[in-house]
């Protein structure tokens, strides 16, 4: 649960019944940068890989229901 009252589309508070804790370890350092804790690249692969195995597979039960068309159409005499 949240804890947090939304003020806006991005704007949040805390309440006033919500006790804050005081962080007092902590460095700041200058001439860093922060760096994301994301590798895009690696992500937008492994994006492309699934949506091929699931083109792949969605081809796959394209062809077996075809088949399983031309089955029902030999068993019921009209093919």
């Amino acid at each position: 649960m949240s804890k947090l009252e939304k003020l806006g589309s991005s704007l949040y508070a805390v309440p006033n019944d919500v006790q804050l804790n005081s962080v007092t370890d902590f460095s700041i350092h200058q001439g860093f940068l922060e760096s994301s804790n994301v590798n895009i690249v690696e992500e937008m692969i492994d994006m492309i890989v699934s949506f091929r195995e699931y083109e792949a597979n969605a081809k796959a039960l394209q062809s077996q229901d075809k088949s399983l068309e031309h089955l029902f159409q030999r068993v019921g005499g009209n093919g």
